[in-house]
């Protein structure tokens, strides 16, 4: 489609064959990308109507926001501190509008996926590493939101801040 749109679109897939899900796939609507009439036209031209099935919302599974936060929180909790850490507690705030991250985070399911993960020996050490360090840790994380250029809207750090004191902090405390 770069022909026609004249704009590159990235689309990053991560997939993983050691971890279980702690909870069921949802089935989410998406839209797909606007095509102006012209363009949909000219694609149905060329593919025929084969090209349709790309104009709609298309059906897919998808995690769940309960997933995707425990997810969120175990990675937190068990990779290496870097600045690319700081999507995760971004993703968190915003995830925590839809979902009471405590309750998640004490669940039994998020936190068997956690504990599973502890079975990676990296994993292990960074988690102890990260438990006796957590309020410090999460700051520093806080801090590197500030520079890192990746988000599509701006960043009130305030809330952030606020967020992790307030929600996070406790959220994750209650894992360990």
């Amino acid at each position: 489609f770069w022909f026609i749109f004249r704009t590159l679109y990235i689309l990053k897939i991560n997939i993983s064959f050691d971890e279980t899900l702690a909870f069921p796939l949802e089935k989410v609507k998406i839209q797909t990308f606007h095509v102006p009439l012209e363009n949909k036209q000219e694609l149905i031209g060329y593919f025929g109507k084969y090209a349709e099935d790309y104009f709609g919302e298309l059906l897919i599974p998808a995690y769940s926001k309960e997933e995707i936060a425990c997810e969120k929180m175990r990675a937190l909790l068990t990779r290496r501190e870097k600045i690319n850490r700081s999507r995760d507690i971004v993703d968190l705030f915003y995830l925590s509008k839809d979902v009471d991250l405590g309750k998640i985070a004490s669940m039994p399911k998020c936190r068997s996926k956690i504990t599973n993960a502890l079975a990676i020996p990296a994993y292990g050490e960074i988690f102890k590493e990260r438990v006796q360090n957590i309020d410090e840790y999460l700051d520093n994380v806080v801090e590197y939101t500030k520079y890192e250029p990746v988000y599509f809207k701006e960043i009130n750090y305030v809330q952030l801040s606020a967020f992790v004191k307030t929600v996070l902090k406790s959220a994750i405390r209650s894992v360990f």
